[in-house]
């Protein structure tokens, strides 16, 4: 009769070692910190984003000098230049 079976202690010490390493591989796990950082094009982007954000919608000095013109009769519009404009527009979105 066989009371002592080798191969159930070396699968009982296996599984004692592998629980010793996982701890040991969680522990330096919970140490390392993830980092990023930021690349210099993402940055100049979210200054741009910053400028174009804080900037008005609306130039009131534009309306201003074009109303003043209007109002004075000195206002010509070139509509050649405006229909360049408008197709330039049109293409763009294509």
């Amino acid at each position: 009769m066989k009371i002592f079976n080798n191969n159930n202690i070396k699968n009982i010490m296996k599984a004692y070692d592998n629980k010793d390493k996982k701890e040991v591989s969680e522990n330096s796990r919970l140490k390392k910190k993830d980092e990023f950082t930021i690349s210099d094009e993402a940055k100049d982007i979210q200054k741009a984003l910053k400028v174009a954000k804080d900037s008005p919608d609306i130039r009131e000095e534009k309306i201003r000098e074009i109303k003043m013109k209007v109002d004075s009769g000195n206002y010509s519009i070139d509509p050649k230049k405006v229909a360049e404009k408008i197709i330039e527009d049109i293409n763009s979105r294509k």
